[in-house]
Parts: C-alpha cells; structure tokens; sequence
C-alpha cells in the first residue's frame, strides 16, 4: 500500500472538496495497482482534453457530468476546479484541427465542441498548445523535474534530452496528477529505473533524420523487453529535429521511455554514466 504523507491523506479525505478527493482516490489507487511505495510532486503535464472520438454523445451541457464519469471515475457530476496551481498543464493534441475543420474533414459541430472545451478549460489552469511535441511551444521541464504526458515520443525526449523524470501515462490518471500536483513514484520518477540496460553501437549512416528514424525504430524494435538503450559510437551529433524522429521511431515497436546517447543526453556524459 502506498504511505501518504500528512498533506496527500488530507487531500484523500477531502480538505480540499470533492473534486480534489476524487482526482486523489484515483491517483492512489494508481499507485496501489502499480506498487509504489509512495507519491511525488509534478511540475507539468500534458492532458488529453477535448472532443474525445470515445465520448460521441458528449455536448457542452454534459460536459461537466462525462468529465466526473470519465476522469475522475465519479457517478457524481463534480463541478470542475481549478488544476493544481503548481503543476504547468498543457492540452495534448486531439483529432481536430484548431483552425480549420475542412482540411481535416472534420464535422463542424465536433470541431466547435472542441473550441469550446479547450476555451473552457483555460479557465481552470489548462493552457491550449494542442500538440503532441509540447516542448516546441515552450513546455520545457528542467532537469530533475517531474512530469505526466500521454504521449510516448513526449516521455522520451523530456527523460532523455531534459533530464526530466515522467512516464507515458494514461488519459485518466496524467488528468488526476494535473488537477492534485500528486502521481506515484515509480518508472522514471526513480533513479534506479533510468539507467541503460542495452548497448547499441552506432557504425551506420547517421547524418539525416532520415538515418536517425532508422537508428531509433532499430534500436527499439531490437530492445530486450523492458529495456532501456543507450547509442554510442561514431555518430553524428543530431540536431533537435533528428532526436525527435530517433525517439518518435524509438517508441513505435518499443515501450521505451527514455533513450542515452552517450556524450549528448544529461544522464549519459560517457557509457559508465548510462
């Protein structure tokens, strides 16, 4: 069973009101399933908010009772509160365009719900970036931070090039960290879960995206199972744009979270380091 400390429990019995209270039951919950121990803070998130394909009826008047029963697992329809102010919460991206609906073919009372969603949850800490790469539009976690995404290719890039500490979460669950500024301490929240487990040696092409989408989904579909890479070699230092197509390619057959590159990445100075 997870220990809570003084502040977590009084947030689990309710100090804070029902919607607090029910976005912790989950995260402890989360955290019993999982094992872990105990909770840790979080610095950001990206969270999946918006017209949703899986919630079809879903209207502006049952907004707030779908987001009680989908996110926080409540019958009750919970008054949607502010997310915790300590936590920077981005929009993940969804499958409507923000601007046009037509390039998109998308239908056009969907495309407005989701504007509307989006402008709705500014009001409560949810800034719009709608993207799946947050870290282009100035979602940066530092070094030792931690942070909740839905995004794998997210997860690899913030735990590799930041050195920031997160997991591929779920919708429900990167939503209940947002809104309590709590998930568990587990994954690459931990230290002792970040060290490489498999040496990969760079001796092919290296100097294009196109070489580091092949390095990435190889390195990945080549992982032992629960594996953690590290690539080494003669290779060519990749650019910003290299590195995401490596660990977007990393995280197609591959359930790996963070990817050393020996002499670039933070934790990866040399292969001892990693």
């Amino acid at each position: 069973m997870v220990r809570l400390k003084k502040c977590e429990q009084a947030l689990l019995d309710g100090s804070e009101g029902g919607f607090r209270q029910k976005a912790m039951e989950m995260i402890v919950n989360y955290a019993n399933v999982l094992g872990a121990k105990e909770l840790c803070k979080v610095d950001r998130a990206t969270v999946c908010i918006g017209a949703q394909h899986w919630q079809p009826e879903l209207t502006k008047e049952n907004y707030v009772a779908e987001f009680s029963r989908f996110m926080l697992n409540s019958h009750k329809a919970l008054p949607i509160e502010p997310f915790c102010r300590d936590c920077i919460t981005v929009s993940d991206s969804v499958p409507f365009d923000l601007f046009d609906n037509d390039a998109t073919h998308m239908p056009r009372d969907k495309y407005e719900l989701n504007k509307w969603i989006l402008e709705y949850m500014r009001t409560f800490g949810v800034a719009t970036v709608n993207t799946c790469t947050p870290y282009y539009s100035g979602w940066l976690p530092l070094q030792g931070e931690h942070f909740v995404t839905n995004e794998s290719s997210n997860a690899v890039v913030c735990n590799s090039i930041m050195g920031a500490c997160g997991n591929s979460d779920g919708v429900e669950t990167a939503i209940c960290a947002a809104i309590t500024g709590y998930t568990p301490l587990w994954g690459m929240h931990c230290q002792e879960n970040r060290y490489a487990t498999d040496v990969f040696r760079i001796c092919c092409p290296s100097g294009t995206a196109y070489d580091w989408d092949v390095i990435g989904y190889t390195a990945g579909r080549l992982l032992s199972p629960g594996g953690r890479p590290v690539l080494t070699g003669d290779y060519h230092r990749p650019n910003m744009t290299k590195l995401r197509q490596c660990f977007a390619s990393l995280a197609v057959p591959s359930p790996a979270e963070i990817c050393h590159i020996t002499g670039l990445t933070p934790e990866a100075r040399d292969l001892e380091d990693a």
